[in-house]
């Protein structure tokens, strides 16, 4: 593997990642525009928060596009070289081959995985807080449980443990077996 196809594999994840937050802003809006229509809030307030997140959602669904579908592009411009017809890029003089048994694939599904399985970490402990907060509040009599409290906790275990069953599936969807 040389050291275009590690660019290649670091603007990629970085595309992932962007569309993983985006995921998250938009889910969060979302739940933001519902909680909106339930009681009437100050309009001050309101769009400071909503302009801020529709700001962030855009930026980083764009960021998202870059990497993902111009990630040639995004190589060439930051100075690593032009791909050919192929979609391969050419290498210097000076480039050598890191490791020649490891493929752009296998670093890619390695990276997916260890990134599913650093956002499940972090993710696992908020919502057994959060089950275990609404269970201690619908025992006690307090409250209805909130299903609107359970989203984003629940997103934020599910969508990692999608990448991590997908992650061989999305690198060779990114880096194509060569005959």
């Amino acid at each position: 593997m040389k050291r275009a196809d590690f660019f290649r594999v670091a603007i990629l994840v970085i595309g992932l990642w962007s569309c993983y937050q985006a995921i998250f802003y938009l889910a969060g809006l979302l739940i933001y525009v519902v909680w909106l229509t339930n009681t009437p809030r100050i309009m001050d307030s309101i769009s400071k928060n909503l302009i801020g997140d529709v700001l962030f959602l855009l930026a980083y669904t764009v960021v998202a596009y870059v990497s993902l579908k111009r990630t040639d592009w995004v190589a060439a411009v930051l100075g690593q070289g032009k791909p050919d017809l192929a979609g391969n890029f050419p290498e210097t003089d000076q480039a050598q081959v890191l490791n020649p048994g490891l493929r752009p694939a296998d670093v890619m599904e390695i990276v997916l995985v260890g990134v599913g399985i650093l956002q499940l970490l972090t993710a696992v402990p908020d919502l057994i807080q959060n089950l275990f907060a609404d269970f201690r509040e619908k025992i006690g009599g307090s409250r209805d449980l909130n299903a609107i409290d359970l989203i984003m906790p629940l997103l934020r275990v599910l969508l990692p443990l999608l990448i991590i069953l997908i992650a061989k599936r999305l690198a060779t969807q990114f880096f194509p077996e060569q005959k």
